[in-house]
């Protein structure tokens, strides 16, 4: 059996600051639904599809997963911060 993907909401994000540059921090914060308890999100940076390096692990603190994204290691240019969730393997 291959993966299964099951479904997670993004019920509210946030990004600050909108510009920044080399070497700058992005905080990350993120509202997640899912029917299942997530083990770990992490936020990667992408640009034209490619990963690019670095990511940071978002805590979750209230309600909000968050986290701070260093774009040290990022060349200039427009990037998308995508976010990953892994659930936790026992659901029972």
């Amino acid at each position: 059996m291959g993966s299964q993907v099951k479904q997670i909401a993004v019920l509210d994000r946030e990004l600050t600051p909108d510009e920044v540059r080399a070497g700058d921090s992005i905080d990350i914060k993120a509202k997640l639904q899912s029917r299942y308890d997530l083990l770990q999100v992490t936020a990667r940076a992408s640009q034209s599809e490619e990963e690019a390096q670095g990511y940071c692990r978002l805590t979750l603190s209230e309600e909000y997963y968050q986290g701070k994204f260093s774009t040290a290691l990022l060349d200039p240019g427009q990037y998308d911060i995508v976010l990953s969730a892994r659930m936790r393997e026992d659901m029972s």
